[in-house]
């Protein structure tokens, strides 16, 4: 049908949708407002509500309450009750599932609810089972969610648990029982009631709509009855009523869906939009008629959404000097408030939602693909609310702020669980995100991105305070003006999998009790200070990180800070009580780990350490403590490959230390420490030379006159040791001078390693049938090649051999590492020894001797 309705056409078709027809329309709001009175229809259906009150507790033995269960004792707890004169007590002993059974004679088939009270602490589970006395049963189950009474309703049509083939007509026992916790068996009922709802004539009825009435008396929702909108029923609240069972009731209510279709056009209001019904929808038309644009052409005026189950989509929404959406208060709990597709543009807010009250709630407020530009203050406001499951989904929030104060999102002195805020544009804001709600539980902020946004007083990315059960994951926090991320004074939190880049201080700022794993952190100001963290995982590019207390820091990637990598105590001078374990720390400008003064307690291992110190400090090593004590330096592993650039010439530098235990490290060089040795881990070793030959200067390769050729067929030594060349002038009449040249051996020493050494014979004059001997320095324990030079002079002749110098099986680092040598079975003297070749002197050998060489390798040096 048509109608004209404020001099403005409007069309309503069958199905209750309104669809404006005119465009461009001057003080529309009336007109709209007609178009929400013509979808609005009203109906009156008659009711007689019946239910029956089992029992008050006022009497609970005599009312025939029994226990289920022998070590069970029941009670009056007039203490400790509801609404009832008193409540029943069950205390069961020490077994789980105490319970009780009353006992009667029950018309079940006329009703379809079971209600009472119950109190029996959070999570404890309730059942409720109905049975006839010969084993045959329903069971219904439920979950406590406070510690305090809870208003428990079984719905007998719903699936339970059962065993037997009956109806409920030949249920004769009531029985509740409570799994209880094992250092509480008590629980306490009060008023059972057998109850109904009752079926309206039509569903989506309008909220506050209703009128219950019964000879004239008027009925309070909350109080006499309960009414569920969605599905069209009523149910009585017998415990607090004056309705008895029978009375005939009159309901008169709104009810329906409506549907308005705003054309393509330039809707000007000249006063607020109340959105005051319910099941109702306002949405613009994407189509030839273009963008539908509503223009409160800078008034102070707002849309105003008064109601559950209220939708706008598809719209623009501009020029307010207050908010463009608000959301007030409202004395009932509103529900599934759904703004999607909305583009919000120069106003004070985009929106607001505000309440001054503690027991009224928004429940489920979805905000999806909007756009919300150009805002003097908030772009989204949620202020002194109880909010229960808030989606923010595909939202661009761009350019808002224009005073200090301004923030992108704000939640501040909210209550609530649930918030989802994921897949969200954050950009140039003046302000951050801000979470500031110690009553908000359960938030999850994903797949965002928080780019340019500060200046003034929150500057910064996103800021949580107050909040438990945090989850960021998957975001951007790109070039924000002061910190990334701020986090403090929350409950859990958990950052994984997020980048940090350039944000000029902080990456995340302040962090307590959080989880840190998989993020990446790029060029930041610095990256946090976090105390009682978790920080697995994460890689750290041109910035390193300092940690306060009590952290697990474990497997991250630190390259290229501009200081040191990992920073104990930095900005609190001391650090205490931290796992550092199994990070790569690389190319840093200072210290790869750095121990500030009095830091201790602290247990650094497993760690790599490469090539950091770029700034030349004499005092920086891999690992740097300076004033510590009661530290553990485990395992850690520090090596310079690049000695051009960087300087960690000292794997582990300690300075000033007290009493900290550094063993089993791998290092570059030896370890530095002014005040006292550190404590070093030794390998201990023996090397056996049994039946040893004395000196002989041709064994490995007879004499020759150099013929600059390659010669193979040589002897290995007896034992690892070292080689000597014999050069004899042959001519007994005359002195004889070689050419001079080199004579390379090469083979493969004790340790199995590929070494070669370079023996010269001199240019010097040799005396008739005289002789010249050049010893090595390498003890080899086989001979592969021996390689001459060319000599022009044939009464020259070079022989390689063997001499005294014994070759160990290990490292050594010092003279002090060989504490003890045998020979033939007795103690001497140790010999001289070679800490560069690892060879001990043991001239003069005779043949057959035998020696044992102990000696120990450090194993907290590397080369």
């Amino acid at each position: 049908m048509v109608q004209k309705l404020d001099d403005k056409y409007i069309v309503v078709d069958s199905r209750g949708k309104v669809v404006f027809v005119e465009k461009n329309l001057n003080h529309a709001e009336n007109a709209i407002h007609s178009a929400i009175a013509a979808g609005v229809k009203t109906k009156t259906d008659v009711i007689t509500p019946e239910f029956s009150t089992l029992d008050d507790m006022d009497d609970p033995i005599t009312s025939g309450w029994t226990a289920l269960r022998g070590d069970e004792t029941l009670s009056q707890d007039t203490s400790d009750k509801i609404e009832g004169a008193a409540s029943l007590k069950i205390v069961g002993g020490t077994s789980n599932n105490p319970g009780a059974k009353l006992t009667g004679n029950f018309d079940w088939s006329a009703y379809s609810v079971v209600e009472f009270y119950i109190k029996a602490g959070t999570g404890a589970k309730v059942w409720l089972k109905l049975s006839d006395g010969s084993g045959n049963y329903f069971s219904w189950e439920t979950y406590l969610r406070t510690d305090d009474w809870e208003h428990v309703e079984f719905d007998l049509t719903c699936p339970a648990w059962s065993n037997g083939s009956f109806t409920l007509e030949n249920f004769t026992n009531i029985e509740i029982f409570v799994e209880t916790s094992s250092n509480n068996y008590t629980f306490r009922i009060d008023f059972l009631v057998l109850n109904n709802w009752y079926a309206l004539s039509e569903p989506f009825i309008h909220e506050k709509s209703e009128v219950v009435k019964h000879n004239g008396v008027t009925y309070t929702r909350g109080e006499d009855y309960e009414l569920d909108i969605t599905q069209g029923r009523i149910k009585t609240i017998p415990l607090t009523t004056s309705i008895a069972s029978g009375d005939t009731l009159n309901v008169t209510y709104d009810y329906g869906r409506i549907n308005i279709v705003l054309l393509g056009g330039h809707y000007k209001l000249g006063d607020d939009l109340n959105l005051n019904k319910t099941f109702l929808t306002v949405e613009g038309l994407q189509g030839e008629g273009g963008v539908s644009i509503i223009d409160f052409q800078g008034g102070s005026y707002s849309i105003i959404i008064n109601r559950s189950y209220v939708t706008l989509k598809e719209l623009s929404i501009i020029n307010s000097d207050t908010n463009l959406i608000k959301i007030p208060t409202t004395y009932f709990t509103k529900y599934n408030i759904q703004l999607q597709k909305i583009f919000l543009e120069n106003g004070y807010r985009g929106i607001l939602v505000q309440s001054n009250k503690t027991s009224f709630e928004i429940q489920n407020l979805d905000v999806d693909a909007c756009t919300l530009k150009n805002l003097v203050h908030n772009g989204i406001a949620i202020k002194d609310e109880i909010v229960n499951g808030i989606s923010i989904t595909n939202c661009k929030i761009i350019n808002c702020g224009r005073n200090e104060w301004s923030s992108s999102i704000v939640f501040e002195n909210v209550n609530g669980k649930n918030v989802v805020i994921d897949n969200c544009h954050f950009e140039n804001n003046r302000g951050a995100a801000h979470i500031e709600s110690e009553g908000v539980r359960y938030v999850n902020i994903t797949n965002c991105v928080f780019y340019k946004n500060g200046r003034g007083a929150y500057a910064n990315g996103l800021v949580v305070s107050g909040a438990s059960d945090v989850t960021i994951s998957n975001c951007f926090f790109i070039e924000n003006d002061y910190d990334g991320l701020m986090l403090y004074n929350n409950g859990p939190v958990n950052v994984v999998g997020c980048v940090f880049y350039k944000n000029r201080h902080a990456a995340i700022s302040s962090p307590q009790n959080i989880r840190m794993v998989g993020n990446v952190f790029y060029s930041n100001g610095f990256c946090g200070l976090p105390n009682e963290c978790s920080i697995i995982g994460n890689r750290f590019i041109e910035c390193g990180f300092t940690i306060g207390n009590r952290n697990i820091v474990l497997g991250n990637y630190i390259y290229k800070s501009g200081g040191s990598g990992i920073d104990l105590g930095a900005g609190l001078g001391s650090s205490k009580y931290n796992v550092v374990s199994y990070n790569i720390v690389k190319n840093c400008k200072k210290s790869g780990i750095l121990l500030r003064p009095e830091s201790e307690k602290n247990i650094i291992t497993g760690n790599i350490c490469i090539d950091n110190n770029e700034d030349n400090l004499g005092w920086v090593g891999g690992i740097t403590a300076w004033s510590t004590e009661h530290n553990l330096i485990l395992g850690n592993l520090c090596y310079q490959e690049d000695s051009e650039d960087y300087h960690q010439d000292y794997g582990i530098s300690l300075w000033y230390d007290a009493g900290s235990t550094v063993r089993n490290n791998l290092v570059n060089a030896i370890q530095r420490n002014s005040n006292g040795p550190i404590k070093n881990m030794y390998d201990y070793h023996s090397d056996p030379f049994m039946d040893v030959l004395a000196e002989d200067v041709d064994y490995v390769h007879v004499a020759i006159t150099p013929d600059g050729a390659e010669h193979t067929d040589t002897t290995n030594p007896d034992v690892p040791r070292n080689v000597m060349i014999r050069i004899n002038n042959t001519d007994g009449s005359n002195p004889q001078t070689p050419d001079g040249g080199d004579i390379v051996i090469e083979g493969i020493d004790a340790r199995g390693i590929s070494i070669s050494e370079t023996l010269t014979v001199p240019n010097s004059e040799i005396p008739a049938g005289g002789h010249t001997d050049v010893y090595g320095d390498k003890a080899f324990a086989t001979v592969t090649k021996v390689t001459y030079y060319s000599e022009s002079n044939t009464n020259i002749t070079v022989s390689v051999g063997i001499s005294d110098k014994l070759g160990l099986s290990n490292l050594i680092y010092s003279s002090g590492d060989v504490y003890k040598v045998k020979k033939n079975n007795a103690d001497i003297d140790v010999p001289s020894v070679d800490v560069t070749n690892g060879t001990v002197d043991c001239a003069t050998i005779s043949d057959g001797d035998d020696f044992t060489i102990y000696y120990r390798t450090n194993l907290n040096i590397i080369q």
